[in-house]
């Protein structure tokens, strides 16, 4: 997308801050900014604001996010918020490489090899998410079996222990 004349002499902040901070209108600005010097078109002004207010609510989308993201694995074992945060990152990437026009990066591989480094990760936070879902199960099955000979003499005690260690899951919940 094509930079504005606001952006390219760098007066987006006074723009912003005359349109939002000050109050002024855009053929306002455009008289202030006229006096100072600057030739710069109400449509240009326009744009400029339009742009740094889409690009306002992605940060705001971003932060809301964020702020369910960290919510939602409060309490959640390290594996959720790896899981998570690389699906979110992923979801990002491919958000962005849909809004680009053409690609003239000086390398357009980097962008290639994150995306690879992201689908790694996700493969590699799954096979963590079930080498630890083996082990805790590996880890209960051996603990009960010590635990089941060590009770024999208790019946009662063990079929309340046996129920109890039923529920326990690897993720925490009942």
């Amino acid at each position: 997308m094509r930079r504005t004349k606001v952006e390219l002499l760098g007066l987006v902040e006074r723009v912003i801050e005359l349109y939002e901070g000050e109050k002024r209108t855009i053929r306002q600005i455009e008289e202030i900014l006229r006096s100072e010097g600057y030739d710069i078109s109400r449509e240009s002004i326009r744009k400029s604001i339009k742009k740094s207010r889409e690009l306002a609510e992605v940060y705001k989308r971003s932060l809301d996010e964020a702020k369910v993201l960290l919510e939602t694995v409060k309490n959640s074992p390290n594996t959720d918020v790896i899981e998570v945060t690389t699906s979110l990152l992923a979801h990002r990437i491919f958000e962005f490489v849909k809004s680009i026009d053409s690609i003239d990066f000086e390398d357009p591989g980097e962008l290639v090899r994150a995306l690879k480094r992201m689908a790694d990760a996700q493969v590699k936070v799954a096979q963590m998410r079930l080498s630890y879902q083996k082990g805790f199960e590996e880890a209960r099955e051996q603990f009960m079996g010590e635990l089941l000979r060590e009770l024999e003499a208790y019946p009662e005690v063990t079929a309340k222990i046996v129920e109890i260690a039923q529920r326990v899951r690897p993720d925490g919940g009942n």
